[in-house]
């Protein structure tokens, strides 16, 4: 949600798939790393529609940030990446 403005016939809510803040909240609903914060977004850099690329860090030895937003098999990317039309 990027902005909400009374409009005629009440609140008009903008929404944007291609904020940045997106694929963050995507991932934080999918990881629970995230959740418990032991692992954050540090940077997102979009080009929407193509792919976007995360900087990652971790709060806690012997946890892999990469690893714990890929998910086994990769399946937390690839729930993301479905939500986002098959963007890498």
């Amino acid at each position: 949600m990027v902005d909400v403005k009374q409009g005629e016939k009440g609140p008009e809510v903008t929404l944007s798939r291609t904020h940045p803040a997106f694929v963050k909240m995507l991932f934080a609903l999918e990881v629970p790393e995230i959740k418990e914060r032991v692992v954050d977004i540090v940077g997102i850099a979009r080009e929407p529609g193509a792919r976007t690329k995360l900087s990652v860090r971790t709060h806690r030895a012997g946890v892999s940030a990469k690893g714990a937003l890929i998910g086994p098999q990769g399946s937390r990317a690839q729930n993301v990446m479905n939500e986002l039309n098959g963007e890498k």
